[in-house]
């Protein structure tokens, strides 16, 4: 059965799972997620202000707009929950190499280059930056507290879940194929040993205090200028040798140290949170019509404005934010919300209700770029006047990413939506 795979970390972590590299990887894991060039004190903060159609219209390249949603949005630990993967691996090097910086009283990654003149973050909240170079005492204490958070959420929620350390270090020395060397013209200004002395501790930190499988390596390994992706200013794009060691040390650690036994029981919980519908947000796009938020019964709803006169006959829509999902077509999550509407004599007998849309990338929102689409019916039958229904949905989706919306095809009064949310059941469940 294959291993399944999470990482958290960066290139020399990922780059064995493409099979450019390693051409027999699938035949022993599956790739749950990956989540790069991120820090520690990022992962374990909260989700942060930012313009979510500018990112989205930013042009950037898929992974690049992957990457900065999960580093401003933070879905990393609810995804993890939810995977939960046989192997978690782990590395420092961005933390080391880059750093931490303070906005908005959270953390996100000292690595802001990207988003400059884009206007997706207000540069105005931040403030401290935590690195290697000049207060990497204080960035310590800070990584060390995530951390012992982090390992508390994983011993909670993912107790069968291994974690892997790999402890490469970084260099700038490059190889040629002749045997010369010579330092990377790109990167020769790093204090090379002083990243490493603090990647260095933040793995001896890891290893001394937690039950964490570490991957060790004996030889000195070199940049190679021939690297598939270029050689950059990475300190990690090393020679094809790099790559077929971590691999074989990855297969012994599994074949050592997992156990076909039975895995604990899976928590429920929401994978929408409450920022999942922003739509009072001017900047939100995935909106059709108004739609109001307002308290009902001690509960929040969602409630369609009438919005004929300036659109005509709309279709009302509120979509959520991407939920990372496992869509495999054999993994199972359960869809749910309550539904009430005070005359339904104005409904058809048959009406769509609730959209579920299945897409390959974060962006995406048509239905016609959609891998997966559901739309939900419910029968007027079951709905009475100025009473709650709820409604329940399960499916097996495939693809990576999924929205979901109140969706109605034509504006109805006095209808609200609330207790929206997502579940992940299992894989290949039994009937």
């Amino acid at each position: 059965m294959s291993v399944t795979i999470s990482i958290i970390g960066s290139c020399q972590s990922r780059d064995i799972f493409n099979s450019k590299f390693i051409k027999n990887w699938k035949d022993h894991f599956t790739i749950y997620s990956y989540y790069t060039m991120t820090s520690m004190l990022s992962v374990m903060s909260n989700p942060v202000p930012y313009n979510y159609q500018n990112l989205m219209n930013s042009g950037m390249k898929e992974h690049q707009l992957e990457h900065w949603y999960f580093e401003l949005e933070k879905p990393i630990l609810k995804t993890l929950s939810s995977k939960k993967p046989d192997i978690l691996i782990l590395d420092f090097y961005a933390d080391a190499r880059y750093g931490a910086r303070k906005y908005a009283g959270q953390y996100i990654v000292n690595r802001l280059f990207k988003l400059k003149n884009r206007d997706i973050i207000d540069w105005d909240r931040l403030s401290t930056a935590y690195t290697y170079q000049k207060n990497s005492k204080e960035f310590l204490s800070l990584w060390k507290d995530a951390m012992d958070r982090f390992m508390a959420f994983m011993k909670k929620h993912l107790p069968d879940t291994k974690i892997v350390l790999n402890t490469i270090k970084g260099t700038n020395v490059v190889k040629k194929a002749n045997g010369e060397t010579y330092i990377n013209p790109k990167i020769e200004d790093l204090d090379v040993d002083k990243i490493n002395s603090l990647w260095r501790e933040m793995d001896e930190y890891l290893i001394q205090n937690y039950d964490v499988l570490p991957i060790n390596f004996e030889k000195e390994y070199f940049l190679d200028e021939s690297y598939l992706f270029g050689l950059g200013v990475a300190l990690v794009h090393f020679h094809k040798e790099y790559y077929t060691d971590y691999f074989d040390k990855l297969l012994a650690i599994t074949k050592n140290n997992l156990e076909q036994t039975e895995s604990t029981p899976i928590r429920s919980f929401d994978l929408l949170d409450p920022r999942s519908f922003e739509f009072e947000a001017e900047d939100c796009y995935q909106i059709s019509g108004k739609f109001q938020k307002k308290e009902m019964d001690g509960c929040e709803c969602f409630v369609p404005l009438d919005c004929r006169e300036t659109l005509g006959e709309y279709r009302p829509q509120m979509w959520s934010k991407p939920v990372e999902i496992h869509g495999d077509g054999k993994t199972f999550y359960k869809l749910r919300f309550d539904i009430k509407v005070d005359d339904s004599s104005q409904l058809d007998e048959k009406m769509v209700i609730f959209s579920i849309r299945v897409f390959k990338n974060v962006k995406s929102i048509k239905l016609r770029e959609s891998i997966d689409a559901y739309s939900l019916e419910l029968d007027r039958q079951n709905i009475h006047n100025g009473e709650t229904t709820h409604y329940e949905f399960v499916f097996c989706p495939k693809g990576k990413y999924i929205k979901v919306a109140p969706f109605l095809f034509k504006y109805i009064p006095g209808i609200a939506y609330s207790h929206i949310g997502l579940e992940y059941l299992k894989t290949e469940m039994s009937e």
